[in-house]
């Protein structure tokens, strides 16, 4: 192998690593921001249609914010879907991923809240669309966790690789001192 393949090679095998190092954390990223983003929507829009029900629960008040359920939902789904709409728009993702971060640590600290209080009821959170698909309201209240757990860890995991990643790459490479780094020899 002649010295300028040997450099070529060196030079790809370069390229493939800052391609990985850079490009496949952005795709990582840019698949949770899609999934988050369609999870938020469906919440947000399941739970505006939900608002509008004539159900009886809708005019009781949440035991922690004390607003009726039905205005809660109105106010949480259409916060959902801005934050959606956000995820869906726009080349940054840095604040996208905050945005899903603080509205997931929002219903985290929510939950405390219902757990606090010993709230023993599932999460109406999807308002009647689990009694619509036959499904138990304990089973949405595991998956409504699950996705809670996804949306908060996700954009907290993820967005703390992107900000590694970056710092690493902006850090200079850092070497022992040597004589020739001292002012006083």
């Amino acid at each position: 192998m002649s010295e300028a393949q040997y450099s070529l090679s060196r030079l790809a095998g370069s390229l493939t690593e800052a391609h990985q190092t850079l490009v496949m954390p952005r795709r990582i990223a840019k698949a949770f921001i899609i999934t988050a983003g369609s999870i938020l929507a469906a919440a947000g829009a399941v739970k505006l249609a939900s608002a509008w029900s004539t159900a009886r629960i809708l005019d009781l008040p949440d035991p922690i914010l004390a607003l009726p359920f039905g205005r809660l939902m109105v106010l949480v789904g259409g916060l959902e879907l801005l934050v959606a709409w956000r995820c869906f728009s726009g080349a940054r993702l840095h604040p996208k991923l905050a945005l899903v971060g603080w509205l997931s640590s929002i219903f985290l600290v929510y939950r405390f809240g219902l757990w606090f209080i010993d709230w023993n009821r599932p999460c109406g959170c999807l308002g009647s669309l689990p009694d619509a698909l036959h499904i138990s309201p304990h089973t949405v209240d595991q998956i409504m966790k699950y996705l809670l757990a996804y949306l908060l860890g996700g954009s907290l995991l993820v967005l703390a690789w992107l900000r590694g990643r970056d710092q690493s790459a902006e850090a200079p490479e850092r070497r022992p001192p040597t004589h020739e780094d001292c002012d006083v020899c």
